[in-house]
């Protein structure tokens, strides 16, 4: 489910909290234990301590336990999440193509802090 984003990746020199869970959220599609998202998502132990509190508490990730192991997989709720990001970036890249580029500088920028106040409610990251 994890899609390339062209467009994002090129405009960030790092990636960005939305980026990090969209991977997240992807990698513990079928389920995973924090280890594995740890080094698939490319991040330290307490990044990823710090991302999954707030997953659980949002409800994009729940939590089973496995041969005494932690198990964390993406809820329906995650999956829709993922399914409207993809799109978005999907939007975005193609109004990239076609806007000039001061314009889909604009429109990047006026999403990018849409998504930031439409999950302002979860614990920062």
């Amino acid at each position: 489910m994890l899609k390339q984003i062209s467009l994002a990746q090129a405009k960030r020199t790092k990636r960005d909290r939305f980026f990090i869970i969209s991977a997240m959220l992807s990698h513990a599609g079928r389920g995973a234990c924090k280890t594995h998202l740890m080094n698939r998502v490319g991040l330290s132990s307490s990044q990823v301590e710090a991302y999954l509190q707030v997953l659980l508490q949002s409800e994009l990730l729940e939590v089973s336990n496995c041969r005494r192991k932690s198990l964390y997989r993406t809820t329906e709720k995650g999956k829709n999440f993922l399914c409207v990001f993809d799109a978005l970036i999907s939007l975005l890249d193609d109004a990239h193509n076609v806007l000039p580029s001061a314009e889909s500088e604009r429109l990047l920028l006026c999403v990018d802090n849409k998504l930031k106040v439409s999950i302002s409610g979860m614990a920062s990251v």
